[in-house]
């Protein structure tokens, strides 16, 4: 079978000699090895002249239950309240928050862009941005957000957080990670027992409310027991009875004793006694001791009122480890650099190699 030398010649043509292409390169090596070396110059220029990125961790742990025990408060109702308050609970006030609510509130307040916001104005960071002198925190707050990388886990699941901060200075990073770290514990803590102390006040309201109702309920008895007092008294006077069991002169002329003391026909009891019970009850100061379930309410008052509120003993997440100052930059990698800078050298060495001749030749 014969092959047509047309087609084997044109395989020829198409075929990539190896060993010319090598003998090109090497020819020209010198071309290869300066812009290897221009490459490698500039990019160890650019390492050089680059400013350093320094970067500071913090670990974060969850919380213990301990570190939450301020806030799980409950408090039991006396024996005499348990039908007295609405509530089908034997618990007077209850308030519990479990590690995985509060770690949950203190990462979200940690990555909420208005808690640094606060701290980026609060802290006169912003001139460090800008130099010295007055600035608008807000055209450098996005830079001073994209610095931070946050780690989180996700949901509510109770594992370590990461969050890091990087910056030109060393000190810097390293002492504004730890102290925007602790403006949010201070933070997550204060809004943990603001709502504790607003659930507080809402038990205490209440209680206060009641108190007050049963008070003024008390005093609107008490005068209305006086009316009917009043009512009989002047009734008892018109017949001439004055003492209870007294004798009664009729139309008639007949002398009768009326012993009768039903609570509908107060005047029996005579005006002596009508007097007195309405004078007493006149010159009462205070109807507390004839309500039945006030001193109950008061003592669950009281317990409220004992309940503190301590912040500072409240802490939403613990610190695994501080950010301490970094020894060396993250940025610029000037190993890597320079190595990326030899490679894009050396293959643009080649390509001038190869190409420039053949383009001289067209």
């Amino acid at each position: 079978m014969e092959v047509d030398q047309s087609t084997v010649d044109a395989r020829r043509d198409d075929e990539i000699d190896l060993v010319a292409l090598f003998r090109k390169v090497w020819y020209r090596k010198w071309w290869v090895a300066g812009a290897t070396l221009l490459c490698v110059m500039a990019a160890l220029s650019y390492a050089l002249m680059a400013k350093p990125m320094y970067r500071a961790e913090v670990y974060l742990l969850p919380p213990s239950p301990s570190d939450l025990s301020a806030l799980n408060v409950r408090l039991f109702k006396q024996r005499s309240d348990l039908g007295a308050l609405n509530s089908g609970s034997d618990f007077l006030f209850e308030n519990t928050i479990s590690p995985e609510q509060a770690y949950d509130r203190f990462l979200r307040a940690l990555k909420s862009r208005q808690q640094l916001m606060h701290f980026f104005e609060s802290s006169g960071i912003a001139g460090s941005y800008n130099g010295a002198g007055e600035v608008d925190s807000g055209k450098y707050f996005d830079a001073f957000y994209q610095a931070f990388s946050f780690s989180l886990p996700p949901g509510e699941a109770l594992s370590g957080a990461k969050v890091t901060l990087e910056g030109e200075s060393a000190v810097q990073v390293a002492d504004w990670l730890n102290r925007y770290v602790g403006d949010v514990f201070l933070a997550t803590a204060s809004s943990l027992t603001s709502d504790l102390g607003s659930r507080l006040r809402q038990s205490k309201s209440q209680i206060a409310e009641e108190i007050a109702s049963k008070r003024a309920l008390a005093e609107a008895k008490r005068l209305d027991r006086i009316a009917r007092l009043e009512e009989a008294y002047r009734i008892a006077q018109a017949i001439g009875l004055i003492g209870y069991g007294s004798a009664v002169r009729g139309d008639n002329g007949i002398m009768t004793i009326n012993v009768q003391s039903s609570s509908d026909q107060l005047f029996t009891r005579g005006t002596e006694a009508l007097a007195a019970e309405i004078s007493v009850l006149e010159s009462r100061k205070s109807d507390d001791a004839f309500i039945p379930e006030l001193r109950s309410l008061q003592e669950s008052l009281n317990q409220l009122n004992a309940v503190s509120v301590p912040s500072d003993s409240v802490q939403a997440a613990r610190i695994d480890m501080a950010a301490s100052v970094p020894d060396s930059p993250v940025k610029p990698k000037k190993k890597l650099l320079v190595a990326v800078g030899g490679i894009l050298g050396l293959v643009f060495g080649v390509f001038i190699v190869l190409v420039v001749p053949l383009r001289q030749r067209c």
